[in-house]
């Protein structure tokens, strides 16, 4: 897995590349913008719906949490 900054990094254009207009939470009800964020953290849906219900939307906390999640494996 690699924890990425989402304001920083820039992916290709295609739909699923494609940045959220707010790369500040995670639209996990968009599969496009689920998609996206599932390619951006490199993890599974099941590890992302789990860091999700663990601290929110925010795609800076979600960040934290897999990457505590990762070095503590």
């Amino acid at each position: 897995m690699v924890v990425r900054d989402a304001t920083r990094t820039t992916l290709g254009r295609a739909a699923v590349n494609q940045r959220p207009q707010d790369t500040r939470i995670i639209e996990f009800e968009d599969p496009d913008e689920f998609k996206y964020w599932l390619k951006f953290f490199e993890t599974s849906k099941d590890e992302l719906l789990a860091a999700i219900s663990a601290v929110g939307t925010s795609a800076h906390d979600v960040k934290h949490y897999l990457r505590e999640k990762f070095e503590s494996q």
